[in-house]
């Protein structure tokens, strides 16, 4: 099993998310989250510094998919108030 390169960092991202999500962010260690992404803890810091560093990322992987989403659905709209409607609305 590889455990380095773009692939392990999406797939500790997606752990962190989730168990986030399950258990809240206090409760949930690094080994927690490696163990979801099957991969070795050394991975974990291969990709991260440290745990701050890892939610920093979850943060900025979620706004660069919301930002993607919105430009998706404003692309095709001219300038105007339908497409900052569907900017903020979906």
């Amino acid at each position: 099993m590889r455990t380095s390169g773009p692939d392990t960092r999406a797939r500790l991202l997606a752990a962190g998310v989730e168990l986030f999500e399950e258990h809240g962010l206090s409760a949930v260690s690094v080994d927690d989250i490696v163990k979801r992404a099957g991969v070795a803890k050394g991975s974990f810091y291969t990709h991260f510094s440290d745990r701050a560093e890892f939610l920093l990322s979850i943060h900025r992987d979620f706004h660069e998919k919301l930002k993607a989403q919105i430009a998706q659905a404003i692309g095709k709209l001219p300038h105007g108030l339908a497409r900052l409607k569907t900017g903020v609305t979906g």
